[in-house]
């Protein structure tokens, strides 16, 4: 028995579509469009690890350092190896250690 996957193939593509845009939109820096692309991404696909530590780094460069710690905190919830999630939180741990 088969089943037809191709509407949950499209919302995947759209959510990575959605996903480079914004890495198009942090090239330019323009950190509020990439924030609505990766915002579309999570909408349509939440369960990508990915995305989550994009979201991170957007809102870091934002100045909105807890919900760049939120959302790193789920991409290591959803990939526990995520090195990019994994090191921006250890990075952030040690500086406020010293502050």
């Amino acid at each position: 028995m088969w089943t037809d996957l191709t509407a949950l193939i499209q919302i995947h593509d759209r959510a990575l579509w959605h996903y480079r845009q914004a890495i198009a939109e942090l090239k330019v820096e323009d950190y509020p469009g990439a924030q609505i692309q990766i915002q579309q991404a999570l909408a349509l696909d939440g369960r990508q690890a990915i995305f989550y530590t994009l979201a991170g780094q957007i809102s870091a460069l934002q100045g909105e350092w807890q919900l760049a710690i939120t959302t790193w905190k789920q991409a290591q919830r959803l990939d526990p190896t995520n090195p990019i999630a994994l090191q921006c939180l250890q990075l952030l741990s040690a500086v406020a250690q010293q502050n």
